[in-house]
């Protein structure tokens, strides 16, 4: 079975084909997720014994292995964290020629979470679906009120704050 290919242009004016996931960026996005979530239990050991070490990677190894983008504590980790976002965005991008790194820095150029990079991530989506799909986190609350703009159609409604 062919899978539909669409033209996409990146921030920066890169152009791209998107396409719709297939079962190998289901496992690229879930790899991720379980190799950030033993990131952070790794960081957890920190300060404890050898034993309680041992323990507790034992039991996030198991747990590991269930977690998925689609659902609970895998999910909330892919959308708690930037390289989450981009990596949902990257892995419509059919062949890229890009490094995932590369096209972090496209739709993130300051490393800070925006709505307008979360914006293009969408737009990738809709090109790739077909379908008018929505932000997957209300930033309603950290969007800087200061710098935020009416959203005429083509502008982002502001930047998100963060914290320094």
């Amino acid at each position: 079975m062919d899978v539909k290919k669409y033209p996409f242009t990146l921030p920066d004016g890169t152009n791209v084909l998107v396409r719709a996931y297939g079962v190998d960026d289901h496992t690229a996005v879930n790899r991720w997720i379980r190799l950030k979530y033993m990131e952070n239990v790794r960081e957890a050991c920190l300060g404890l014994g050898e034993q309680e070490k041992m323990e507790l990677r034992l039991a996030a190894l198991s747990r590991a292995a269930t977690l998925t983008f689609q659902e609970g504590e895998g999910r909330d980790i892919l959308l708690s964290d930037i390289q989450g976002f981009a990596r949902l965005g990257y892995q419509l991008i059919d062949n890229p020629g890009l490094t995932f790194d590369e096209y972090f820095k496209i739709i993130y150029p300051d490393g800070v979470l925006t709505e307008e990079g979360l914006k293009n991530i969408i737009d990738m989506m809709n090109a790739a679906y077909g379908g008018e799909a929505e932000l997957p986190v209300d930033l309603g609350d950290s969007v800087n009120e200061e710098t935020k703009e009416e959203p005429d159609g083509e502008g982002t409604g502001g930047t998100v704050a963060t914290e320094s």
